[in-house]
């Protein structure tokens, strides 16, 4: 464990940084990586390489990387590729230890001069002891020391415990940016494009045992070594959820995915027996994907699918309580009955105008009164049929009948008992026309650590996964 730790100190920690095909020019990818380390606020050394200019952005340039006077962790190549392996070999003369590749045009454009090429730069990572990242990649992502993802005005993550591993850059700036917007916190990314020396299973093995990830995704489109990706998939799943996209399932996906990366495509038949084989939580689109990351970071070790679920919130749900109860008992999630005395309660408060109160249950008009809310939330709270809480919230209904001001006192009993963590709630905000109003909630919900889905169907998605996963893994784990 130590030891790849050690291995991988430089790649996602590195002390310095140089960057190959900065300009004044600022729109060279180049200077682009250059001022997205700068605006992150990275606080290792940045060294611009350009051998006809002294200053760049700010800061000292340099002719070339063996000119730097201080060691070199990690490297930037953004270079036109005929002249990549020059600057490889100037990277061997300075012993630096990683190698960013962002130039493409290799293997993946089909081209066999290009190829041999590819097999060069990996000959010469071999030779000078450093590894190589890429080519035709962004490279990583590293929130914990300010390093945002490849070039670009981009925001840089918060700092937590999903690592994410991505074979497509364009992917990885998708997942990266619905993961800010719903309050994913990133231990580590990377995109490593053809990977001609360092591939996935390296950076899976890294993040298995990196103590700050706790959750893993990946989107990959190839597996070179099976066996080994099989080996490392059960040491990840004994101890963290990992969460799979595979790209190129199809005959048509596969073919695009030759041309993307140079990528070469199991059948989706094997590859969706060797996820089942090793407990990993398989996903189809990059929705699924953040949902049940969102799920995996923000609720608790679920073994029991026994949900609550509180509908009209303003103008009756009846409606949603029946489709409800058909999503969640089709994902084999079970709406218990709630006991007698919680229903008897229910009943007996003030302000109530419904009959449907045995789960789910349907607050109506009564939720216009925060006291309503709030007795209803202790009743269900401390119901022990009960394991989790999904509310669903229709914000124009809300508003229709209520204060935005009042809306916010409701909202605000369901934060409340949020944080008390008896048992954890998920709201669903089903986007419509109160947008601005829906939004702000997201975001009150969201900074408080509550998970918040568009739709019921994709947080009893989110859930059923989760409970598999812990489920399946006691079976197997104890």
């Amino acid at each position: 464990m130590q030891d790849k730790l050690r291995e991988f100190q430089p790649i996602f920690y590195p002390k310095s940084v140089a960057v190959v095909g900065t300009s004044r020019d600022e729109r060279r990818g180049g200077t682009q990586f250059m001022k997205a380390l700068l605006k992150a606020g990275y606080g290792g050394n940045i060294y611009p390489i350009n051998p006809n200019a002294d200053e760049i952005g700010g800061l000292k340039a340099f002719p070339s990387i063996s000119s730097i006077p201080d060691e070199v962790d990690y490297v930037i190549v953004a270079v036109p590729k005929h002249l990549v392996l020059g600057v490889l070999d100037d990277c061997i003369t300075k012993r630096v230890k990683t190698v960013h590749i962002f130039t493409a045009g290799f293997r993946e454009i089909g081209e066999d001069e290009w190829a041999l090429v590819e097999k060069e730069i990996t000959k010469k990572a071999h030779q000078g002891g450093f590894r190589i990242i890429g080519p035709n990649c962004i490279g990583i992502c590293s929130p914990w020391i300010n390093i945002p993802l490849g070039p670009g005005d981009w925001t840089l993550p918060e700092a937590g415990s999903v690592g994410i591993v991505c074979q497509s850059g364009g992917l990885a700036r998708e997942i990266l940016e619905t993961g800010i917007a719903r309050k994913i916190k990133f231990s580590n990314m990377v995109s490593f494009g053809n990977a001609c020396d360092l591939e996935s299973i390296d950076f899976l093995e890294y993040l298995a045992v990196d103590p700050k990830t706790k959750v893993i995704g990946a989107y990959l489109e190839n597996v070179n070594d099976g066996e080994r990706f099989l080996k490392i998939a059960q040491e990840i799943t004994a101890t963290k959820p990992f969460v799979v996209w595979k790209g190129g399932r199809t005959q048509a996906g596969a073919r695009v995915a030759a041309s993307h990366t140079g990528a070469l495509a199991a059948s989706d038949i094997i590859w969706n027996s060797v996820l089942r084989q090793v407990n990993a939580v398989k996903v189809e689109d990059i929705d699924e994907m953040s949902d049940y990351i969102l799920a995996f970071q923000d609720l608790p070790e679920l073994l029991r699918g026994d949900i609550a679920l509180i509908t009209g919130l303003a103008d009756g749900g009846g409606g949603d309580s029946v489709v409800s109860t058909d999503i969640c008992t089709a994902l084999g999630l079970q709406i218990p009955a709630l006991l007698d005395k919680t229903v008897e309660g229910l009943k007996s408060i003030e302000g109530i105008v419904t009959n449907i109160l045995s789960n789910p249950v349907d607050l109506n008009l009564g939720a216009a009164d925060k006291e309503v809310v709030w007795k209803a939330m202790d009743l269900i709270t401390n119901d022990p049929n009960v394991a989790i809480i999904i509310v669903q919230e229709h914000m124009a209904s809300v508003l229709t009948y209520r204060t935005r001001e009042a809306a916010q006192e409701m909202n605000e009993i369901f934060l409340e008992f949020a944080r008390r963590r008896d048992k954890p709630i998920i709201l669903v905000l089903k986007p419509g026309l109160a947008e601005s109003m829906r939004a702000e909630t997201e975001e009150t919900f969201r900074q408080a650590g509550i998970p918040v889905f568009p739709s019921l169907m994709r947080a009893a998605k989110a859930v059923a996964a989760l409970i598999r996963f812990y489920s399946s893994h006691k079976a197997r784990h104890g």
